[in-house]
């Protein structure tokens, strides 16, 4: 659990892959430094009503909630996702207090997801990365 305070104390990174093997895709690492480790990191947007939560840009639905893998010390969830064009954000904590948009800034614009066909799309947080792109 220590390396993982560490890890959250120093950086916070989001990467976003199709589970495509010929579609690689990567999105923005965010910057947390500041920040504890999270009780509960949320994917909240427009996809939210299509895999379960009551309704959209909520931080709180479970539903969209990633699970953190000790050992391998990231935060991972694979949603079913239909075609279509969607925007979210990353929260922690329940909340709106702390959430990283698209050039993975605290409180940034939303990060857009095109999904050309209906498929699983996974979404991993890995406190340990370096700030950039993928």
């Amino acid at each position: 659990m220590s390396s993982m305070i560490r890890a959250f104390g120093a950086r916070l990174a989001l990467a976003l892959g199709l589970l495509l093997p010929a579609l690689p895709l990567g999105a923005p690492v965010a910057r947390a430094a500041d920040s504890p480790p999270p009780k509960t990191v949320t994917i909240p947007g427009t996809l939210q009503s299509k895999v379960g939560c009551p309704g959209d840009w909520q931080p709180n639905c479970a539903k969209t909630y990633l699970t953190y893998d000790p050992a391998a010390d990231v935060w991972v969830g694979t949603f079913d996702l239909p075609k279509g064009e969607y925007e979210y954000k990353v929260a922690l904590n329940d909340s709106w207090t702390e959430n990283y948009g698209g050039k993975a800034d605290a409180g940034g614009a939303n990060i857009v997801l095109s999904v050309p066909e209906a498929r699983k799309v996974t979404f991993l947080l890995r406190p340990q990365d370096p700030l950039g792109h993928r």
